[in-house]
């Protein structure tokens, strides 16, 4: 390898933005010899592969969920709130002189659900937040053991499980939460090491001489833009 040319800033990129990422994939692609070396096609196509399915999930997140999967998502979360408050509720009914843990379900009924199910029936984003609520006041007051233990662990796992997929599908965040959506994150990381395979194969072609560290750059081009700030074409809707 010369030793005027550092490989590393191509092997080791970290790509944070997804329109961004599609847009230097986009380039990458376009900037391949025509005359390109197998191993170099080869990775290239993994390189499409990575650069479409990160366009597609952009648009599904872009477009965000359908009434019907705001509905479908809205009756799995009612329907584990339920559940769980049924099975508190159940306990709590028990002879306390029998069964002394049924006071303790009692309470646990009393703090989960104040009002009981009534905020079940608020507007979706309303639900989600008096849902987070709930959940952060099991954590705080360390509630969650004595809940799996007179409900069953299944009923609280249901009730955040649900309760993340109803922010997902509503498209919620928590206050301060910067994180890109889960349906985004292995995406992108997914060019970003599609990125960094093709890139290893084309400086792999590399044989010593001015020309092909020269073919290599233009190449790889489309990386250094990125490093550098200059914004690659937005690819159309029939791209990549």
């Amino acid at each position: 390898m010369s030793e005027e040319f550092d490989p590393t800033p191509y092997l080791r990129l970290t790509i944070t933005d997804v329109p961004a990422g599609i847009a230097l994939g986009v380039a990458l692609l376009g900037a391949m010899p025509k005359n390109a070396p197998d191993n170099v096609k080869k990775a290239s196509t993994k390189l499409r592969m990575a650069t479409v399915g990160l366009q597609e999930a952009y648009t599904r997140s872009e477009r965000g969920a359908t009434l019907g999967e705001k509905r479908q998502a809205d009756n799995v979360i009612d329907s584990a709130w339920s559940a769980l408050h049924a099975r508190l509720e159940a306990y709590a009914s028990l002879p306390v002189a029998h069964w002394p843990r049924a006071s303790r379900a009692a309470e646990l009924l009393a703090s989960i659900f104040p009002s009981g199910l009534a905020f079940l029936s608020l507007p979706y984003p309303d639900e989600w937040s008096e849902g987070e609520k709930r959940l952060e006041r099991i954590t705080l007051n360390g509630l969650a053991k004595d809940v799996d233990e007179l409900a069953g662990f299944e009923f609280l796992a249901e009730v955040k499980r649900a309760q993340q997929r109803y922010g997902e599908v509503l498209a919620m965040r928590k206050a301060g939460d910067k994180r890109l959506p889960p349906d985004l994150t292995e995406p992108l990381r997914a060019l970003g090491r599609a990125v960094s395979s093709y890139a290893l194969q084309v400086i792999a072609t590399n044989d010593g001489s001015a020309g092909s560290l020269h073919a290599i750059r233009q190449t790889l081009k489309p990386i250094d833009d990125m490093r550098a700030g200059v914004p690659s074409r937005r690819p159309p809707r029939d791209e990549p």
